[in-house]
């Protein structure tokens, strides 16, 4: 956008408003857009003139919402309180709040579709609930601060986005378990209706004819159970278990190098 104002001579500024100055350096340093150091649980100050609003902030890491889910519910509330209230002083044309697909909860899996009027179960005992509830209040305050004051708040509900910022350390780029307020076990290897995840998986495999070898890129600790399972439940056409790597670029690299591809 900066660069297109650039370009065309549209003058217009973007400033953008973080905590981890370090890391809208890397991204933003020539990007013309002015960054300023700010915890938007605070209340926010802008002299200048604010036209629209990107209201991007929240805290997505599934493992935050188990260890610290008032941290998130904060972020989420009051940063989008603050938010609404300067669109408020400001009398902004527009401004976006990014939601999530995790507000629909959990649906119907009879449902061929799921509508923007249905709303799933979310559990309530469970601090990962921190986080679909709190975006649904954030709507509400949306719907509110437009209803009551004329606010004109759009609202995106987004799948988990990956991008430029996201470090690669980023534990939601992996296979973990959190999201399914598991600890203690990859994700793969919970139990779906009487046995693990990746049986499911590997038996729509296993039953293509035309199909004929299955290598399965396995976390190295884990790669005796798997071969229990695979045991335990006839499957034959797991020709090569791989260890995984770091990450999913490198556990692809590891399967597909030529090594691997001599053995199948």
């Amino acid at each position: 956008m900066s660069e297109a104002s650039g370009r065309h001579g549209l003058g217009v500024r973007i400033l953008a408003f973080g905590r981890d100055l370090k890391r809208a350096k890397n991204l933003i340093e020539k990007s013309g857009v002015s960054f300023f150091s700010r915890d938007i649980r605070d209340p926010l100050k802008i002299d200048n003139r604010v036209d629209y609003i990107f209201h991007c902030a929240s805290m997505t890491k599934s493992r935050d919402m188990i260890s610290d889910p008032v941290s998130v519910i904060k972020t989420s509330l009051d940063g989008t309180k603050n938010i609404l209230e300067l669109a408020r002083e400001k009398q902004v044309k527009s401004i976006v709040y990014l939601s999530s697909m995790e507000v629909y909860g959990n649906t119907d899996p009879s449902l061929e579709f799921v509508t923007e009027d249905i709303q799933g179960f979310i559990d309530l005992t469970s601090p990962r609930g921190c986080y679909p509830m709190s975006k649904r209040m954030c709507e509400c305050m949306c719907n509110c601060w437009h209803a009551q004051y004329g606010v004109p708040v759009k609202t995106a509900r987004l799948a988990q986005t990956f991008g430029a910022g996201t470090p690669k350390t980023d534990s939601r780029v992996f296979g973990v378990g959190i999201r399914m307020n598991s600890l203690s076990k990859p994700k793969q290897f919970l139990e779906l209706h009487g046995k693990p995840i990746i049986l499911h998986t590997i038996k729509h495999f296993e039953r293509h004819d035309n199909i004929d070898a299955i290598c399965v890129v396995c976390v190295a600790s884990w790669i005796g159970e798997l071969k229990f399972l695979l045991q335990r439940y006839s499957v034959r056409k797991v020709s090569l278990i791989a260890e995984g790597g770091n990450s999913p670029q490198e556990s692809v690299y590891k399967e597909m190098s030529k090594n691997n591809i001599d053995k199948l």
